[in-house]
């Protein structure tokens, strides 16, 4: 599996399964994006940025088992934004009571949204993926109110584990 692989599953499964909150959204205007938006962006907005990644031995010799080619297992940590404007405000159904949520409320909201389902599929999805192993939250930080930008922010840092083969 190659890095620029990750990226795409990453992205593919948060536009699959964290909701926009506006429900008059289009959902195929995209809204989670590779890297941090731009000030003139639309908001709300994810966005997911590779910050690190190394290399640990599969096994002795790096042999992964006695019927496959050697690898290296490969932590690969990423920052998955959450950004809101300040205005941005809408009505979200929860457990069939409906509540309005802007701000940090509902950066909050779209932060435990993520944190939720990629737990909820790190068994299934990713594991289904190419050879995406594990996936744990490492940190989560909410940015002081921007005054300038007029932006909410919160940073979830995940470790995604996973498994590279080499081609003999």
């Amino acid at each position: 599996m190659k890095i620029s692989d990750l990226n795409d599953i990453i992205v593919t499964f948060l536009r699959t399964y964290i909701t926009h909150p506006d429900p008059h959204h289009d959902p195929t205007d995209n809204w989670i994006y590779m890297d941090y938006p731009r000030l003139d962006a639309t908001f709300p907005r994810i966005s997911v940025t590779l910050t690190s990644g190394s290399g640990e031995p599969a096994g002795i010799g790096d042999v992964v088992s006695p019927t496959t080619k050697q690898g290296q297992y490969h932590p690969i940590t990423y920052d998955i934004d959450i950004w809101v404007k300040k205005g941005n405000v809408y009505e979200i159904t929860i457990g069939g009571v409906k509540v309005k949520k802007g701000g940090s409320a509902l950066r909050d909201y779209l932060a435990d949204q993520v944190i939720k389902n990629i737990f909820y599929y790190k068994g299934s999805y990713f594991r289904d993926q190419k050879n995406v192993v594990d996936a744990t939250l490492d940190a989560m930080a909410s940015a002081p109110y921007n005054e300038d930008a007029e932006l909410f922010q919160k940073t979830l840092t995940f470790t995604f584990t996973i498994l590279r083969e080499f081609s003999e």
